[in-house]
């Protein structure tokens, strides 16, 4: 009896958040809008890539684009640069850490890309902003 009475007890405790009018971001339910905000079919993504002598795109590392082993801080840094005006000035840097003889351009840009559709195997981006193009000197 002392079991099902405890049980009891730990369901309703658990379940009590869902019945506030107004639910608070607390244990045991989340309402924090990263978790429960709908996000959408569309995701931008602001990256730095390379092309090579025939147009191809390359993906560059985090380590040319920010001097970084983490792939968040350099997507933060592109994206600070594109929202504070600096993309060429991004863009002509990590052209300078270009080490590859077959990069010969290099390009901030934004890609969008339509996630059910990425989940499906379409992996080319629906909608590409370009914000800053440059050579990679040699």
């Amino acid at each position: 009896m002392a079991r099902h009475l405890v049980s009891i007890a730990v369901v309703g405790i658990v379940a009590w958040p869902t019945l506030h009018v107004r639910p608070r971001d607390d244990f045991p339910l989340s309402t924090y809008p990263m978790f429960t905000a709908s996000r959408g079919r569309v995701a931008s993504f602001d990256v730095v890539v390379g092309r090579d002598g025939n147009d191809r795109l390359v993906r560059l590392d985090p380590r040319l684009i920010a001097d970084t082993d983490e792939v968040m801080v350099a997507a933060e840094t592109v994206t600070g640069a594109i929202v504070e005006g600096r993309a060429s000035r991004l863009c002509e840097d990590v052209a300078m850490r270009v080490r590859r003889p077959r990069i010969v351009r290099v390009e901030v840009r934004t890609e969008q890309y339509d996630t059910i559709a990425w989940l499906r195997g379409h992996r080319r981006p629906s909608h590409v902003r370009a914000w800053a193009d440059c050579r990679v000197p040699r």
